[in-house]
């Protein structure tokens, strides 16, 4: 990203302050946020990311203002990568998610599915079963209900928001 020449602020909250730009390359016109998914203490399971269209003059790196109180109306572009056995790419750019899968002999992503959403009816539900002990008794009965043998549905939950959506996905 650094040295794309596209960009003209790159931040993530695990850093006190902007990524530097490659020096002698052109400054662009896009601003990368992003952030790594954690899963188990320490474990990244991938990265989320956001971009926008700079706020700030043209021509020079961007500021504080091409990140503060950025609205999702602005987003140009954003996504999630996860790690695991395989690695996926899920973007969208306002007309819908599209999921890329990373070749490992080219290097390249792959369209994989376009235009995914969220079933109305799915096999995998995401359940945090760890807090059970915490919650009313008709939410412990549905969990109940839904692990029953021949439901043909699978609960699952990695600890992690977004890869919890993904596996619902």
């Amino acid at each position: 990203l650094a040295s794309t020449g596209l960009c003209c602020l790159i931040y993530s909250s695990m850093s006190a302050s902007s990524m530097p730009l490659e020096p002698g390359v052109d400054v662009g016109n896009y601003i990368v946020v992003f952030d790594p998914l954690m899963g188990t203490p320490g474990l990244s399971l991938g990265s989320i990311f956001s971009v926008y269209y700079r706020k700030s003059a043209p021509g020079k790196e961007g500021d504080s203002s091409d990140l503060l109180q950025r609205t999702g109306y602005e987003q140009v572009a954003a996504g999630y990568c996860i790690f695991g056995a395989s690695t996926s790419l899920t973007v969208s750019m306002g007309y819908g998610a599209h999921v890329f899968m990373l070749d490992l002999v080219s290097g390249h992503f792959v369209l994989n599915r376009s235009h995914v959403r969220i079933p109305d009816m799915g096999s995998v539900i995401s359940v945090d079963t760890s807090v059970l002990r915490s919650v009313a008794d008709s939410v412990k009965q549905l969990v109940d209900e839904l692990e029953a043998p021949g439901t043909g549905k699978m609960l699952h939950c990695e600890g992690n928001l977004v890869a919890d959506f993904h596996k619902v996905l």
